[in-house]
């Protein structure tokens, strides 16, 4: 199953420490947790300063607990962290739920994973299929904001490594 600690590493060495980027909509950015989101969770400080453990917590609670990482062969748990944080839970979950063909509400149901285990010997399949998906939301971002394609090379990096 998917390691936690592997794949918080690898969004950490995506995100960066700190960003501010005025052309990113997420603004303020540490170790790829927006300044609302940190605020969200009670965090007033300067983003500068937020610091990794906080982020560590706030990776466990709202991303991979939501896209049941534990749960997770591991390349798709990598996977399934990186997309709930760069585009949301529930967006990860719809993408994973397209990959398996089924219905795609955006609900990590108990049948969703009862479905990934009977596809076992296709995890790879499934993986590359959630890649092509989050490339798509990508390109969905560009065609609703022209502005976000100085993003797209840094997005699609990011979807291949």
């Amino acid at each position: 199953m998917a390691n936690f600690e592997w794949a918080v590493n690898d969004v950490f060495r995506k995100e960066g420490e700190y960003s501010d980027n005025p052309a990113d909509h997420g603004g303020k950015t540490r170790w790829g947790i927006t300044e609302a989101v940190a605020r969200k969770h009670g965090y007033d400080g300067d983003m500068k300063e937020f610091p990794r453990e906080r982020a560590l917590a706030i990776y466990r609670s709202d991303y991979w607990d939501a896209v049941r990482g534990d749960d997770l062969p591991n390349e798709l748990g990598i996977r399934m962290l990186d997309f709930a944080v760069n585009a949301g839970p529930g967006r990860a979950i719809r993408a994973l739920q397209r990959a398996m063909e089924i219905t795609d509400d955006g609900l990590f149901w108990p049948e969703t994973l009862d479905h990934l285990r009977q596809m076992a010997d296709d995890i790879p399949l499934v993986e590359a299929r959630v890649r092509i998906e989050q490339l798509r939301h990508y390109r969905d971002i560009v065609r609703r904001d022209p502005t976000q394609g100085v993003f797209l090379l840094g997005w699609i990096t990011r979807l291949l490594t």
